[in-house]
């Protein structure tokens, strides 16, 4: 950064501010340059000195900021640099921006245990950040909750990620009254979050429950190996990503309560489709999901017996599931009364390596348009045109795609 920006008191666009500690580079530059405008990202915050330095900012007079990021060092080692962990805290407090034109929010690596004032009150937030439309929160590992932020009426986008002390979501998460929380939440990425354990779906005011998430219709939840939903998953999401999560997410008590499903993606789960435990049996319920993709789960030996009958599928992706060695369904009888995969349109197989053949089944899904066989030694050898001992499977699919390449170096059409 050059030095005494702060002399330009006229200027209108600061994309990016890098805070340092020498002379005519620390956040003190920002303290009169209130007519900037749109976006600004401040850097570097763990060089703030202390809370007066940061109250020298004067964020709060800068009304024409639509878009804030406040970020520290996000790879900073907390237990070489105490002092830095416990003044974080202190320097966000006196970061407070003037909120009501804010409509995006960003707020990274600060290692403070609490939020500041100005968002740890509900109607203060509400007050503070009515035109808030996204809010990130990103590395306040030693933060305990989450903001109240349940009642901003326009935020749509909201990602929590890497909050390695919070809990449990609450009754605090959501604010207080209010017809409905979150209202018009669109997308919600939960993620890295490796003590967390409760999320409370169904909030209560004055006795009442009242309806949250009406429009969620994303939802990722990555990293949060104990985390349970109570009692079930918002009923409005479409898109569900669950990444090296527990387990119990895919059971029928957290799928029930899905409306109207569309997209699931399933990355590393660690539990077999054999499994007495019954995790995978949720899939069952979700009679609307259209596409399923299965990545990495190594213990599946065989397709969850839950998803061979649902009737909307028509994209199924198995990728890297290293141990996977039927297509059948885990303990399903050879002579079933209804075929299953009737909608299927599009099977994606890659890096399978263990899956050596086709099922006969295959010759009866009638509705299969596209497959896509890639990294799967065995299967591609068994699955050659016209020589393979499984071509007569899948030779009534218009367009197949196995790579490597065929010997005769035909061209189909990659599936996408």
């Amino acid at each position: 950064m050059p030095r005494r920006l702060g002399q330009l008191s006229n200027l209108q666009t600061l994309l990016k501010f890098i805070v340092a500690q020498e002379d005519g580079r620390t956040i003190t530059e920002l303290q009169n340059l209130n007519f900037i405008r749109n976006r600004l990202e401040i850097k570097n915050l763990h060089h703030v000195k202390n809370q007066n330095e940061a109250m020298q900012a004067n964020l709060g007079a800068k009304m024409r900021l639509n878009h804030l990021k406040l970020e520290w060092n996000v790879d900073m080692d907390e237990a070489r640099e105490p002092s830095s962990t416990e003044s974080a805290g202190d320097v966000l407090e006196k970061l407070q921006p003037h909120g009501r034109n804010l409509r995006e929010l960003d707020i990274r690596g600060c290692m403070g245990i609490r939020l500041p004032d100005w968002m740890a009150s509900a109607e203060l937030v509400l007050s503070s950040f009515p035109n808030l439309v996204k809010l990130t929160l990103w590395g306040l590992k030693r933060c305990e909750h989450l903001p109240p932020i349940g009642q901003l009426p326009l935020l749509k986008h909201l990602i929590v990620r890497d909050m390695h002390a919070v809990k449990a979501i609450g009754e605090e998460f959501y604010g207080d009254g209010g017809q409905s929380a979150f209202p018009s939440l669109e997308e919600f990425y939960l993620n890295g979050m490796p003590c967390l354990e409760e999320w409370h779906i169904e909030p209560t005011a004055v006795g009442r429950k009242i309806a949250s998430f009406p429009r969620l219709n994303k939802l990722w939840i990555t990293l949060c190996p104990k985390l349970t939903v109570q009692p079930c998953l918002p009923c409005s999401v479409e898109e569900l990503t669950i990444e090296k999560s527990n387990e119990m997410l895919l059971s029928a008590g957290s799928l029930v309560g899905l409306c109207q499903p569309k997209r699931l993606e399933i990355w590393s789960c660690g539990v077999s489709s054999s499994s007495s435990s019954g995790w995978w049996d949720g899939l069952q319920y979700l009679t609307t999901l259209e596409m399923l993709k299965i990545s990495e789960c190594h213990e599946l030996t065989c397709l969850p017996q839950g998803i061979m009958d649902l009737p909307s599928l028509h994209t199924l992706c198995l990728w890297g599931t290293s141990n996977l060695r039927s297509l059948d369904g885990g303990g399903r009888k050879q002579q079933q009364p209804t075929p299953f995969f009737t909608a299927l349109q599009q099977l994606s197989i890659r890096e399978c390596s263990n899956l050596a053949m086709m099922p006969d089944s295959l010759r009866h899904l009638t509705a299969l348009q596209q497959l896509e066989i890639m990294g799967c030694p065995q299967l591609a050898r068994r699955c050659k045109r016209e020589i393979g001992e499984d071509w007569h499977k899948i030779a009534h699919i218009p367009r197949i795609k196995i790579w490597p390449e065929e010997d005769d170096g035909s061209t189909v059409t990659l599936i996408t």
